[in-house]
């Protein structure tokens, strides 16, 4: 994608979406260049054609205009969209991957970018405020803040060691915490919990009890599908 093996590289994966706010990101990485003199370069991976196509993604000609105006539209590398295949050599491309939007329930990019060993700096919110350990795998910052994405990201950039812990502190993270077979084990358990929690039901309900044991069952499904409760 012609990127400079000696200029530092930040990575976005991700949906090109207004809530996904990688105009924050922009605005960051300009900080980054004009005040804090860093060459940074922005690999921007995502979109709903292969190659960048502004009509089929709107916000994707936002972010051009948006980069133009502020002087980086040479330093930023939209690719369009790419198969889940090659994404880990994207991952591989950056120093670090960034993922700030203004909510996320969950988000998987942020664990695909660490189990590639790369620090993840996120929004403080949703599942990555979980997802990521701040000083530890990566930083939080509050969404729609530049100024303290521009500043965690030039730590990062300027301190290829601590870069270095915080890749290796990711990707065991999530071979630790993140593989299917604890996600089945922790499943399994709720399960266990709840179960335990209502007793053991009778085969056949009487009519009094059907509307306790929907309850039972509904709170249930809320816990393992949305982990809530």
């Amino acid at each position: 994608v012609g990127l400079d093996p000696s200029e530092p590289v930040v990575v976005y994966v991700g949906r090109i979406l207004p809530r996904k706010d990688v105009r924050n990101v922009l605005r960051a990485v300009a900080l980054l260049v004009r005040r804090l003199g860093q060459p940074a370069r922005l690999l921007v991976v995502g979109g709903e054609t292969p190659e960048p196509d502004p009509q089929a993604t709107p916000e994707l000609g936002a972010l051009q205009r948006l980069a133009a105006e502020l002087g980086i539209i040479d330093r930023v590398i939209f690719t369009g969209r790419r198969p889940r295949s090659e994404l880990a050599w994207y991952y591989g491309a950056g120093d670090v991957a960034v993922t700030t939007p203004w909510y996320e329930p969950f988000g998987l990019t942020p664990l695909e970018a660490m189990a590639c060993g790369r620090p993840v700096i996120g929004s403080a919110v949703g599942g990555i405020s979980f997802t990521v350990q701040p000083g530890v795998t990566g930083f939080l910052v509050p969404p729609r803040d530049p100024e303290a994405l521009a500043w965690r990201l030039g730590q990062l950039l300027v301190e290829p060691n601590l870069r270095a812990r915080m890749g290796d502190a990711a990707r065991l993270r999530v071979e630790r915490e993140f593989t299917w077979e604890r996600a089945a084990r922790q499943t399994a358990l709720v399960y266990e919990q709840v179960l335990a929690e209502a007793g053991t039901p009778p085969l056949t309900p009487g009519v009094d009890e059907r509307p306790h044991r929907l309850s039972k069952v509904h709170g249930l499904h809320r816990r393992v599908v949305h982990g809530v409760g």
